[in-house]
């Protein structure tokens, strides 16, 4: 009886795991089927217009050993539709790392639209160090890349790769994540995972229907299954998506058991790294009577003075940091490094400080049910202060009890034995991300007048700021403002300027600047202009919140958004213009001031006239609260549109001579008294002495 029932559960299993009932396709078999066939029922799936491929079978086949090693293959079948993207896929590449991993195996064959087949040679394999986008990080990494042969519109194309672990990238687990990118045709996506009995595999799948998943064990271990298409072809790529939200389909796994046990491994790695090192460079001088965020301060200045960024990420190095008097003595290091480096020094300072790991960015977040390294991206810094300080120990621009946007509201793990899951980053408001920029335009009696900047920067506006301007490099933040003022005010010069240093946060960031015959203040014979931009205070924004700032006046073509919109960065703009006008001119009617609130969003246009004939101009925009529904997304679009057009860049404010207003009225005596106060107060505007000048003339021509 007991033999019966295993004969009935290994045949359930086989059933189980067996491939879906859908008919067979020539190509289902690696590199076996039958090249004129495989050929045949490719042209009869319909391909459409605008896409160069059709993929007939992404697969995945993943296996994890009683060693926690994973073992990778994936293999792609697709067809070449059009030639617009022979160049982008007419090769085939794979990123490895030796240390941890075999050099990937790989296999193709291309098969001509004449039935002909190419193999490719493994002569025409090149294996050389992977490309890295970030100058300043130098790796073992590699990367082998092969052309394919004889590829043409209506080929197809067969590829394999394997890649296997020769070690776990950690013992304690690791967590990947596969990603569908249905931007293109995918008749059928499959994968396959299994795993060793002994290894706590966990698995989560995201915009994947559950009829497509299968899964259960075997007397080997747990296996789990995806057989999905074909795909419904992605027509529009939403961006600007909360965390929590996927913007493609994913499959992601973890072989670790918990958290905790991550934390704790990690904890250990870098105590090991730590426990030793001459940190007098960064305690010297330190007052630890402070509160902790004022000691944290001045250590992490010490830092970021002492050591700069740059990466060694050869063998472990790629995930385990150097010791202090390694990354002190070549002064550079990544972010593990100087995390880790600062994590001592605070605990020498006597702060209760860990390293904190987290995947940095503004696309999906890790998964917190799937416990693993390999997922993160970046290192930064957690003090157990009350309340906790937060430190990204690479950005030197960021005050510390602040970090880049980046790294807010993103699931970070605390490298402690006490940390039993993830821990969410705080995130920033609107109003803490500000920057206030007031201007003075002082108009001349004729031509171009004065303009006179005041900025100051708060939050993640003020760490921005800090790497444009700064200003402990003179020659630089000179041509950088006078780049600026020729553009934005279409100055000649720029007279008078200082820039907080990027490294002095005594107080908060401030920049001063004066520009000199700035055109955007213009005076004639009877009239004067000011010109000003609303549109300054929305130019942070997104894409498809404010199209027509970008020249895009299509809005209306797209369609309705579907999931939430996310601020990447929440802040508030303002802008506060003061206009001093010529002597004796007064502004003529003033724009519509406007006041609306969408939501928790603000946006603010308001001019005003003043008893001492100045004019303000007030722009200022709140994004308010990070993440809207669909709706909310939709009413603030709806509602900024008007001031997101092109037509509504710029304000005009409009001056005119009193005298000659006068004078229009017959009022000649009254035109001439004052233009003969404005002459006599202002003597050093020759546009005031030859106003009076005119004056004279036609008060002579009148009498």
């Amino acid at each position: 009886m007991k033999a019966t029932r295993i004969v009935v559960l290994l045949v359930l299993i086989r059933f189980f795991f067996s491939p879906s009932l859908r008919a067979a396709e020539p190509w289902d078999a690696p590199f076996a089927g039958n090249p004129q066939a495989i050929l045949e029922a490719a042209k009869r799936i319909p391909v459409p217009e605008s896409q160069p491929v059709l993929i007939l079978l992404e697969q995945h086949e993943i296996a994890v050993d009683e060693g926690g090693r994973i073992t990778s293959k994936v293999r792609k079948v697709f067809r070449m539709a059009n030639a617009d993207a022979l160049e982008e896929w007419a090769s085939v590449e794979q990123e490895f790392q030796p240390w941890h991993e075999s050099k990937p195996e790989l296999r193709a064959r291309v098969i001509g639209a004449d039935g002909a087949v190419h193999w490719l040679e493994a002569k025409t394999i090149a294996d050389s160090p992977a490309q890295e986008y970030d100058q300043s990080i130098f790796s073992d990494r590699r990367v082998i890349r092969a052309p394919l042969p004889a590829i043409a519109v209506g080929a197809v194309v067969e590829y394999e790769i394997t890649i296997r672990e020769i070690a776990p990238l950690l013992d304690a687990g690791e967590a990947r994540r596969i990603t569908v990118y249905d931007g293109v045709p995918i008749q059928r996506f499959r994968l396959s995972l299994s795993a060793a009995k002994n290894v706590p595999l966990q698995v989560v799948s995201k915009l994947i229907p559950d009829s497509a998943i299968r899964h259960g064990e075997t007397r080997s271990g747990e296996e789990w299954e995806c057989d999905w298409g074909p795909l419904e072809l992605r027509k529009n790529i939403e961006g600007s998506l909360p965390f929590d939200v996927p913007n493609f389909p994913y499959v992601a796994f973890s072989t670790a058991k918990s958290w905790q046990q991550v934390a704790a491994r990690y904890e250990t790695i870098v105590d090991q790294q730590t426990r030793t090192g001459d940190l007098k460079p960064l305690l010297q001088g330190v007052d630890r009577t402070q509160p902790p965020l004022v000691v944290s301060a001045q250590i992490a200045a010490r830092l970021h003075k002492a050591v700069r960024y740059t990466g060694l990420e050869f063998g472990e190095s790629e995930i385990v940091p150097h010791t202090p008097d390694e990354t002190l003595k070549r002064n550079y290091g990544d972010c593990k490094d100087k995390s880790s480096l600062l994590v001592a020094a605070l605990r020498s300072a006597g702060l209760k400080s860990y390293v904190a790991l987290l995947s940095a960015g503004f696309d999906t977040d890790v998964d917190p049910n799937l416990p693993g390294l390999g997922v993160f991206n970046h290192a930064i810094v957690y003090v157990a202060a009350a309340p906790p300080i937060w430190i990204d120990a690479t950005s030197a621009e960021t005050r510390v009890g602040d970090i880049p946007p980046a790294d807010q509201g993103r699931l970070a793990l605390i490298a402690s034995k006490e940390t039993g899951e993830l821990l969410k980053t705080p995130e920033s408001p609107a109003e803490v991300n500000r920057s206030v920029h007031i201007i003075e335009m002082h108009m001349s009696g004729f031509g171009p007048g004065e303009i006179n900047e005041v900025l100051e920067a708060h939050g993640s506006s003020e760490a921005r700021f800090r790497q444009l301007y700064d200003g402990s490099d003179d020659r630089k933040t000179k041509e950088e403002l006078e780049r600026y003022a020729k553009r934005d005010f279409l100055a000649k010069s720029v007279d008078q300027y200082a820039v907080t240093s990027r490294s002095d946060f005594s107080h908060q960031f401030r920049l001063q600047v004066t520009a000199k015959q700035a055109k955007r203040a213009f005076t004639v014979q009877d009239e004067a202009v000011a010109i000003v931009f609303p549109s300054l205070v929305l130019r942070d924004l997104p894409y498809p919140l404010s199209p027509g700032l970008f020249g895009t006046e299509q809005e209306d073509k797209t369609q309705a958004r579907k999931r939430d919109f996310f601020f990447s960065e929440p802040h508030t703009t303002e802008y506060c213009y003061k206009i001093y006008p010529p002597p004796s001119f007064k502004p003529k009617e003033l724009p519509r001031s406007v006041d609306l609130k969408f939501g928790t969003a603000e946006y603010k246009r308001q001019f005003q006239s003043n008893s001492d004939g100045t004019v303000d101009a007030i722009f200022l925009f709140n994004t308010g609260k990070r993440r809207l529904t669909p709706a909310e997304f939709q009413e603030l679009r709806d509602g900024l549109r008007p001031y997101t057009s092109t037509s509504a860049n710029t304000e005009m404010i409009r001056f005119v001579s009193e005298a000659s207003e006068d004078v229009a009225l017959g009022e000649t005596g009254k035109a001439l008294k004052l233009v003969r106060a404005a002459a006599a107060s202002h003597p050093e505007d020759l546009g005031a002495q030859v106003r009076q000048s005119r004056m004279l003339v036609t008060a002579g021509a009148v009498e």
